[in-house]
């Protein structure tokens, strides 16, 4: 059974560590994991972390639509909401984007006007939309999470450099970098479409392809065309 002093404790800790106001049950249960306080879904990442949330046995936790967020415990006042809240709010994939005289509109409407169609529903959508979470570098308690990461690196750079040596040489502003979907399709369905271009899927994604059989991934990795990259993914 899961020791919930010591996971709020941990928890705690790693915001100290971090210099972060809150954290999120998907960058948290690897953590906790390491740490051998609560083993994470390998299908669902934050799955566990969450299920203790919704159970309402993390009192200072709260949640903003549908995300979980976890402050300090000894910090879990109205402004630190209000913080999370606002800086939600600027990525919030709910919000209207501007989209006219982009190169991708066309597609995007077209996405939009077929999932209505099928489901009900019209979802808003973001282009180039970059979350906060999809950060550009692993972090170190991810890398402990995956340890696969390295044997990965050392791939692609043909064992020339460690990744962990070359982590240490990364800056903050680094490390706050953020990548971007193509296109992310908002509430209720939240998931991202990114499109083949040879920038994203070449020779070093043939690569990573090589590593898809030892983790838990989102889509079947025979879909791929024989002789072509992987060009096509979904985020839940």
């Amino acid at each position: 059974m899961a020791d919930l002093h010591k996971i709020i404790k941990a928890i705690d800790e790693f915001l100290e560590k971090k210099h972060q106001k809150t954290t999120t049950p998907v960058e948290i249960n690897p953590y906790l994991e390491s740490k051998g306080l609560l083993n994470d879904s390998q299908s669902r990442h934050g799955k566990p972390i969450r299920e203790i949330l919704r159970k309402g046995k993390i009192e200072h936790a709260y949640q903003i639509g549908v995300n979980w967020f976890i402050p300090h415990s000894k910090n879990s006042s109205e402004s630190v909401k209000q913080f999370v809240k606002i800086k939600f709010e600027k990525m919030d994939s709910s919000k209207p984007n501007k989209t006219e005289g982009h190169k991708l509109t066309t597609i995007g409407e077209l996405l939009v006007e077929l999932i209505e169609e099928k489901h009900n529903k019209k979802p808003n959508y973001h282009l180039e939309y970059k979350p906060d979470w999809l950060l550009s570098f692993p972090t170190e308690s991810l890398i402990e999470y995956h340890p696969i990461l390295i044997k990965l690196y050392s791939n692609l750079v043909n064992n020339e450099f460690g990744l962990k040596e070359k982590l240490k040489e990364l800056t903050h502003k680094n490390y706050e970098q953020k990548q971007s979907f193509d296109i992310w399709i908002g509430e209720p369905y939240n998931f991202a479409i990114e499109f083949d271009e040879k920038q994203h899927f070449n020779q070093f994604r043939e690569i990573t392809l090589n590593f898809y059989d030892k983790i838990k991934i989102n889509f079947p990795i025979e879909y791929r065309p024989k002789g072509q990259y992987l060009g096509f993914g979904i985020l839940n």
